[in-house]
């Protein structure tokens, strides 16, 4: 949920709307994603950073373009980078700067000018790419792949809804998912999910709109090739649910969002 400093300097009606909000630390978003990355470069991880969407807090084109520029760097210390959009990123007509009594639309990105902004973060070098949506498959290694799926539905955002919250993964989606999935498994490569919505019921709350509408229909096919895990986020709750067909157990692990406490 990272926006640019340019957006809210300054505005008073920032400040109390973001009191009022979920948590999210938007004061201080640009210092926690400055010194999340700085830990992310000291560990290494060997397989690479994963982002499962809702990158910017309203899609913002300043706002993609500044976190961008500061996932290069991740990149420069040889650390693979990994985005998907989330419901917030693409299309979303709630860009705005915030003045200070009013808001003043910003640009926002297309799916096309997401792919260009993040150029070099997975989808550039994928052993697959979905002509109809963002999803893409990246090789972490010989044994595992990751299928980074679009599960948002921002086609169908307007003035009238400017982000829709809720998601699916299309239908020629689905198609070239069980494709890539039959091609890992007579390559006898482990697929891992990532998807910004959640693939599962975590509660009785989060349900409507955070759960992907096809969901059913998706877990059988990830059973059917053994899947063991997908990892989400979008309802910004750390949880993990899991279910079960025959002898098979997919999991869901849902992390919260870098921008609430505690971080």
């Amino acid at each position: 949920h990272y926006i640019a400093r340019e957006q809210i300097q300054g505005s008073r009606l920032f400040d109390e709307m973001f009191r009022k909000s979920d948590g999210k630390q938007m004061n201080y978003i640009e210092e926690i994603v400055d010194a999340f990355l700085e830990q992310v470069i000291e560990i290494n991880p060997d397989g690479g950073l994963i982002f499962s969407g809702d990158l910017t807090y309203n899609g913002e084109r300043e706002s993609h373009c500044q976190l961008a520029q500061k996932l290069w760097k991740v990149r420069q210390a040889g650390i693979p980078v990994f985005v998907i959009p989330g419901n917030h990123d693409v299309n979303n007509f709630r860009a705005y700067r915030y003045l200070e009594e009013s808001m003043a639309p910003v640009e926002w990105v297309s799916p096309s000018g997401f792919s260009q902004i993040y150029a070099g973060c997975g989808s550039d070098d994928a052993l697959f790419r979905d002509p109809c949506s963002l999803s893409y498959v990246a090789c972490l290694s010989d044994k595992i792949w990751l299928f980074m799926l679009d599960t948002c539905i921002y086609e169908n955002n307007s003035l009238e809804e400017p982000t829709v919250s809720g998601g699916r993964i299309r239908q020629e989606t689905l198609a070239w998912l069980e494709d890539c999935l039959y091609y890992a498994h007579i390559q006898g490569a482990i697929p891992l999910m990532v998807g910004h919505h959640n693939l599962m019921h975590h509660n009785d709350v989060f349900q409507k709109n955070f759960t992907v509408d096809n969901h059913r229909e998706i877990m059988l096919l990830l059973a059917e090739y053994n899947v063991p895990l997908y990892f989400s986020g979008h309802m910004h709750t750390q949880h993990i649910a899991n279910w079960k067909m025959r002898r098979h157990k997919i999991f869901d692990v849902a992390t919260s969002s870098l921008a609430v406490y505690q971080n």
